[in-house]
């Protein structure tokens, strides 16, 4: 009776496993079907999911933010084998100066820290190595075009390693923001806010998904740091209003590409 259960239980465990594999292997075929339809139905329109073809327009070095981006990703990172930064290829991993002065995820997190943890980041934050980095990221600032060259030829599998650093970049802008202005340098962290949005910006000129993200959560960190600056020292009203501007404009610009 035992051996006679234990068969059917296996008949029916087999038969459900087989109507399993036959279902899924169908629905993949119809989705796969469909998914070929839709890539034809959208190249015979003239779009492309090719992302050699979505690729932005190549940038003369001399007018390339990306080529002093690289100058800084390469400062922030750890100088041993294997830690360093890497163009197209690795990330890295920070350095300890830019360890402490990117600790600060938001800015109101400071108002919570003991005086011995802000003391060591003001101190990092405002170190020669962490002003050579800012100066860098500055100039990368002023240039009109934005072009990392990554390797778009292999598809969805291209590496993305700057997107961390272009974060860590604009965290660093905004903790240097924030030491100016306990000094009350006001037009130095005038300057530095509207580097940050522009550094926060750059990604967004990427078709990919994790580029358009990795912007939006730079400028996450941009506001938030403007409206705690704002509110604890005291920023124009028409500086803020440039800040606006710039965004909502940078958001228009997003918008508009992704329906292309």
């Amino acid at each position: 009776m035992k051996k006679k259960f234990l068969l059917w239980s296996g008949i029916v465990i087999g038969s459900l496993a087989l109507m399993l594999i036959v279902v899924y292997s169908v629905l993949n075929l119809i989705w796969s079907t469909e998914l070929k339809n839709s890539i034809a139905a959208l190249e015979k329109s003239g779009k492309s999911l090719d992302l050699t073809a979505l690729a932005p327009k190549p940038v003369p070095d001399g007018q390339n933010a990306a080529v002093e981006l690289n100058k800084a990703f390469a400062l922030m990172t750890s100088q041993a084998p294997g830690k360093q930064f890497v163009q197209n290829k690795e990330r890295g991993e920070l350095n300890e100066k830019m360890k402490i002065a990117t600790s600060l995820v938001t800015v109101s997190e400071i108002l919570k820290w003991p005086e011995a943890k802000k003391r060591k980041f003001m101190d990092a934050i405002n170190s020669r190595e962490i002003n050579e980095i800012v100066e860098i990221l500055e100039k990368a600032a002023e240039k009109p075009g934005y072009n990392f060259n990554l390797s778009y030829q292999d598809g969805y599998a291209a590496l993305l390693p700057h997107l961390a650093p272009l974060r860590n970049s604009v965290r660093l802008l905004c903790g240097k923001a924030l030491f100016e202005a306990e000094k009350g340098n006001r037009s130095t962290v005038y300057r530095l806010l509207q580097t940050s949005l522009r550094i926060s910006d750059y990604s967004g000129t990427e078709p990919t998904l994790i580029s358009y993200l990795v912007k939006l959560a730079c400028f996450t960190i941009a506001t938030d740091t403007i409206n705690f600056i704002a509110d604890k020292y005291g920023i124009d009203s028409s500086v803020v209003q440039v800040q606006i501007r710039h965004l909502t404009s940078s958001y228009l610009e997003t918008s508009q590409y992704t329906k292309k």
